[in-house]
């Protein structure tokens, strides 16, 4: 029976070369250009965990299909009432190992939210469970913002209308940046949470700050570390190695 085999270019590295390169150069960027970068920034950090998830998931799924030779287990031996019957296991071994295969297929292609369910139906612990809560809720959080930036969606606060326009209040209840802007707020970064008429513009350019860009870029940082430590499978870990990050200079 024939298999197929692939060659893969991973093209986060060339996302991260380019990081690297334009983080040195930030400061040299109009406010709008700064802000354009952090959103790259943002897209990659999101899209290098992603390909880190996928290699760890898809590491187990070559080791079901690659490292367990099939061929060696002994015959299945049931009994059809008073008679020993001896069975082939070929049948069972060629569904998992299709199944693996379509499994592998899907991983390619996944986005973050069902690579994170993926995760959960071959791996006895979940993903939560691997990262603890707080760094489960920065991948939240930075998945959050990286479909605003990804799709092109606007940044956008809903008020609760006063008699003047520094007494509106900003509702963050169903906003795609709640999320981040929890965590930002947990980190200090965020000092105000009370949003009015007034400070809104200096709310949105939190996301855009140097401390936040390096918040989230040492959250993934330590997501990546977990991950690459947690397979109880020591082979896994060699497979599933991708080029980290780049460190952020100054």
């Amino acid at each position: 029976m024939s298999r197929r085999s692939r060659a893969a270019t991973p093209t986060t590295h060339f996302s991260k070369s380019f990081l690297a390169s334009a983080w040195a150069k930030r400061n040299e960027l109009q406010d709008f250009e700064r802000r354009g970068f952090a959103q790259f920034l943002y897209l990659t950090i999101c899209g290098h965990i992603e390909s880190v998830l996928a290699a760890v998931i898809s590491a187990r799924l070559r080791v079901i299909n690659r490292l367990i030779r099939w061929e060696n287990f002994p015959p299945f031996v049931w009994k059809d009432g008073e008679t020993d019957k001896c069975t082939s296991l070929d049948p069972v071994f060629q569904s998992v190992t299709r199944m693996a295969d379509k499994l592998h297929d899907e991983v390619a292609s996944s986005s973050l939210s069902k690579l994170i369910e993926i995760f959960g139906r071959i791996f006895p612990d979940s993903l939560r469970d691997i990262l603890g809560g707080a760094l489960y809720d920065e991948l939240d959080a930075i998945a959050a913002l990286r479909n605003v930036f990804a799709h092109g969606r606007d940044l956008t606060i809903e008020f609760e209308s006063g008699p003047e326009f520094s007494s509106f209040r900003g509702v963050l209840d169903g906003n795609p940046l709640r999320k981040p802007a929890l965590r930002l707020h947990q980190a200090g970064i965020i000092t105000d949470f009370e949003i009015d008429g007034v400070n809104y513009s200096d709310f949105l350019a939190a996301f855009y700050s140097d401390e936040a860009m390096r918040h989230f870029y040492t959250a993934v940082e330590n997501i990546e570390e977990r991950l690459q430590k947690f397979s109880t499978f020591e082979p896994e870990r060699m497979c599933s190695s991708r080029s980290p990050l780049p460190p952020l200079g100054a």
